[in-house]
C-alpha cells in the first residue's frame, strides 16, 4: 500500500534478497543478468569446469534438481550449502573477540561501540578476505588488549575508513569528498596520524599505508595513493621484514613480520601488474609462506553465519592466501620480463610456454577447498578469476602475432595461442557471470571492479573495433553487448560505494558508439552518478589494446569527455537566449 509501481516491480525482480533469505533461507534465488538473462551458449561447452558444480547447479537448476534434505546437500557440496544458495553479503562475520573492543580507545571520530564493531566486521568480510594486508588475529588481539604492536590508531582509522565503503547505512556513501561523510572523517584522521608518525617505520604503518592506498585507488586518486605504497616499501626495507627472522625472535612477532612482508609484496605485485608497470619490489620475501594446513595461525581464518543458519561457515582463507601467493610468484616473474622501464616487451614463445606450464601446474595443485567443483565465495572465485586473466593476458602478444602472420601458427602443447586464449576467456567470463548471478555487484567488491574492467575492455574492444574474430569464433554481437552491459551495470552498482565505479562506468559508456548507446541505453542502470569531483588515475581503461597506453587511461578518457562537454555547454549557452530575451 502506498508503494510506487516501479519499486514493487524492482522488489519482485531482484527479490530483495536479504529480506527473503531471512524469511525463507532455503529459497534458491539469483540475480538477473541484464539484456540476456540466460547463460550464453558459447560458455556451455563440455570442458568448462565451472558448469558441473554446485554453484552453477544451485543457480540454474530447478529446485527439484537439488534434494530438500539438508544433510544430503551437505554430503554432496561440502560442510555447508548456504554459500551456494545465498549471496555472500547475506552472511555476518562471527568474531567474539570484538565484544572486548571499544571505539574510544582507538578513534576520536565515533564513540558508538556498536557502530565501531559493525564497521570492523564489515572490513573483515569485504576487504580482508580480498586483500589480507595484515594478520587479522594479531590485529584483533591487540585491539582488544589495547596493545600497539599490531594495532594502532592510525591503522584502525584507516580500516574504519575502508569499511565505510561497504556500509550501506551511510548517507552519500560514495561521496568521500563531502566533509561530513563518515569515510572522509576517518580518512582525514588517518592522514593526520600518518603525518604525526612520518619518518617512523612501524609494521602497523605499513599496514595502514596499503589500506589508505586502496581507498584512494578506488576513489579515482591512484596517483596520490602511490605515495603511500612507496612509503610502505621504504618502511619495509628499513625494518628488513623481507629477510628471515632470527630463530630467537618471539613467535608472535615472527608471524606478524612474515605475514606483513608477504602481504605487502602481494599487494604491490597485483597493483603493478594491472597498471602494466614494473613491481616496486622485485624479489619476494626470502622465506617461504607456510602450508596453511600445517600452520593455520600464520594466516588466520574467518567464519561467517548465514541468516537462520545454526552453524558457521569457514572461509578457508589460509588456502586462498597461499594460492594467491603461488599465483603471484608466477605473475611477478612475468612482470619482470614484460614491463621494463615502463615499456611493455613481448615474451618469446618459449617464455610463454614456460609460464603456461607453471600456471597449469598451480591450478592442478589447488587444495580441494579451491577446486572448481567446490568454490562458491567471492574470495575463492578471485583466485580462479585472476588465474584466467593472467593466462589470457600472457598469450595476447602471441595472438597478435598469429593474426598478422602468414606463417603457420606456433603451437603450445599442440594448441594455438588463439585456442588457449579463447579457453581462458570462456572460463573467465563464466566465473564473472556466476559471481554476479549468485552474489551480484551491489555489495562493495574491490576485486570485482578490476575484473569488470578487464572483461569490459575485451567486450568493448570487440564492439568498437567490430572484432569479427571474436564474434565469429566464439559468440554473437548480441552476447558481446550483454557482456559489456553486465560490466557497465556492475561498475554502476559499485559507484554506490566508491567514486571509481562512477568514473569507470562513465568511461566505458563514453567508449560506446552512438549505435551501441542507442541499443544499450535503456538497459543501463539509472543509478549512474556524475563525474563531479577531482580525479587523478592511471587506471587502464577500455581501448583498442589491453596493454599500458596513455590513451587507454581513465585520466585521458575522462578529461577528453570533460573538455568536450565543456565546449558543448559553452556553445549551447551562446545559442540559448537569456531570461527575458525572445527569439524571432
Amino acid at each position: 500500500m502506498g508503494a510506487d509501481v516501479e519499486s514493487v516491480l524492482r522488489h519482485v525482480r531482484d527479490g530483495d534478497l536479504l529480506v527473503q533469505l531471512r524469511v525463507h533461507p532455503e529459497t534458491r534465488l539469483r540475480y538477473t543478468l541484464p539484456y540476456m538473462d540466460s547463460m550464453p551458449a558459447f560458455l556451455l561447452v563440455p570442458d568448462n569446469p565451472y558448469l558441473a558444480t554446485p554453484l552453477y547447479e544451485a543457480t540454474f537448476k530447478p529446485p527439484s534438481f537439488l534434494p530438500d534434505n539438508v544433510t544430503l546437500n551437505r554430503s554432496k557440496m561440502g560442510e555447508c550449502v548456504d554459500s551456494y544458495m545465498m549471496p555472500s553479503h547475506a552472511a555476518e562475520v562471527v568474531e567474539p573477540i570484538l565484544d572486548r573492543t571499544h571505539a574510544r580507545q582507538w578513534t576520536n571520530v565515533i564513540s558508538d561501540n556498536g557502530l565501531f564493531r559493525r564497521l570492523v566486521t564489515i572490513y573483515l568480510s569485504r576487504h580482508h578476505v580480498a586483500f589480507f594486508w595484515f594478520n587479522k588475529d594479531l590485529f584483533l588481539e591487540d585491539m582488544a588488549a589495547r596493545r600497539t604492536q599490531f594495532c594502532s590508531s592510525l591503522l584502525v582509522n584507516a580500516v574504519l575508513a575502508a569499511a565505510c565503503q561497504a556500509y550501506k547505512d551511510i548517507p552519500d556513501l560514495a561521496k568521500i569528498s563531502m566533509t561530513d561523510n563518515l569515510q572522509n572523517r576517518f580518512l582525514l584522521e588517518a592522514k593526520r596520524l600518518w603525518e604525526l608518525e612520518m619518518g617512523i617505520s612501524r609494521l602497523t604503518s605499513i599496514h595502514a599505508a596499503q589500506v589508505i592506498h586502496a581507498i584512494l585507488n578506488v576513489n579515482g586518486l591512484s596517483t596520490v595513493g602511490d605515495f603511500y605504497i612507496s612509503q610502505a616499501v621504504v618502511m619495509a626495507h628499513n625494518l628488513r621484514i623481507f629477510e628471515p627472522v632470527s630463530v630467537q625472535s618471539d613467535d608472535r612477532l615472527r608471524k606478524g613480520r612474515e605475514f606483513t612482508a608477504w602481504a605487502l609484496w602481494l599487494w604491490q605485485v597485483a597493483v603493478s601488474y594491472y597498471y602494466r608497470r614494473p613491481p616496486f619490489i622485485r624479489n619476494p620475501p626470502a622465506f617461504a609462506a607456510p602450508d596453511p594446513d600445517v600452520d593455520l595461525e600464520w594466516y588466520g581464518d574467518i567464519y561467517v553465519r548465514y541468516p537462520l543458519s545454526p552453524t558457521v561457515t569457514r572461509m578457508y582463507l589460509g588456502h586462498v592466501i597461499k594460492a594467491t601467493i603461488d599465483l603471484r610468484l608466477i605473475v611477478n616473474d612475468i612482470s619482470l620480463l614484460q614491463f621494463v622501464h615502463n615499456e611493455e616487451k613481448e615474451l618469446s614463445p618459449q617464455q610463454v610456454l614456460d609460464f603456461k606450464a607453471r600456471l597449469d601446474g598451480l591450478m592442478k595443485q589447488l587444495p580441494v577447498t579451491l577446486a572448481p567443483r567446490r568454490i562458491s565465495l567471492p574470495c575463492h572465485l578471485n583466485v580462479h578469476t585472476e588465474f584466467y586473466i593472467f593466462m589470457h593476458s600472457l598469450f595476447q602478444g602471441q595472438v597478435t602475432t598469429q593474426k598478422t602472420s602468414l606463417a603457420s601458427p606456433h603451437l603450445f602443447d599442440g594448441r594455438t595461442a588463439i585456442q588457449i586464449q579463447d579457453e581462458a576467456y570462456v572460463r573467465f567470463e563464466t566465473i564473472v557471470r556466476l559471481r554476479y548471478l549468485r552474489h551480484s555487484f551491489k555489495a562493495y567488491d574491490a576485486w570485482g571492479i578490476f575484473f569488470l574492467v578487464y572483461l569490459g575492455n575485451l567486450a568493448l574492444h570487440a564492439l568498437i573495433e567490430e572484432d569479427s574474430n571474436l564474434t565469429n569464433r566464439l559468440t554473437t554481437t548480441d552476447v558481446i553487448r550483454s557482456t559489456a552491459l553486465l560490466c557497465i551495470n556492475g561498475l554502476i552498482d559499485q559507484s554506490q560505494c566508491v567514486y571509481s565505479g562512477t568514473l569507470l562506468s562513465y568511461s566505458m559508456i563514453e567508449r560506446l558508439s552512438p549505435v551501441e548507446k542507442t541499443l544499450l541505453g535503456r538497459h543501463i542502470s539509472p543509478s549512474i552518478g556524475q563525474v563531479d569531483k577531482p580525479f587523478d588515475s592511471q587506471w587502464p581503461m577500455p581501448n583498442i589494446k589491453v596493454e599500458r597506453n596513455e590513451e587507454a587511461s581513465m585520466n585521458h578518457i575522462l578529461k577528453s569527455v570533460r573538455k568536450y562537454r565543456s565546449s558543448t555547454e559553452k556553445a549551447e549557452q551562446e545559442i540559448v537566449p537569456s531570461a527575458g530575451e525572445s527569439r524571432p
